[in-house]
């Protein structure tokens, strides 16, 4: 069974075959990883690293706060909270991640989309 392509690896072929859907991807695991490695980094150019840490920074700076009804540990939050609240709450960061990744990727992912559609 062949071994998935790691996230740098996804980034890279991405930028390669110009898939906007594997770069998006790429990026959105790169930002989840609590640190990125020195090897990632060193795979990667200095603007997509320095990208990628800005995107990093304004979610770990702006987290939603969860409104549900506080019944028990969630994993996702770190808060006491009913699962349907979290489950909102962990939709509305994935959404979160895309919308900025999205405008922060804006002009290389509009280059990719023009000779995609070519």
């Amino acid at each position: 069974m062949p071994v998935p392509p790691s996230s740098v690896e996804k980034v890279i072929l991405a930028k390669r075959e110009m898939v906007p859907s594997w770069l998006l991807s790429g990026y959105k695991e790169l930002v989840e990883e609590q640190n990125l490695t020195l090897q990632a980094i060193d795979m990667l150019d200095w603007e997509t690293t320095a990208r990628l840490f800005f995107v990093q920074k304004q979610i770990l700076r702006n987290p939603e706060k969860c409104g549900g009804n506080h019944v028990k540990g969630c994993y996702n939050c770190g808060q006491n909270v009913q699962m349907d609240c979290c489950s909102k709450k962990a939709n509305r960061e994935v959404h979160k991640v895309h919308e900025l990744l999205r405008e922060v990727f804006e002009g290389e992912l509009r280059g990719m989309e023009v000779v995609e559609t070519t």
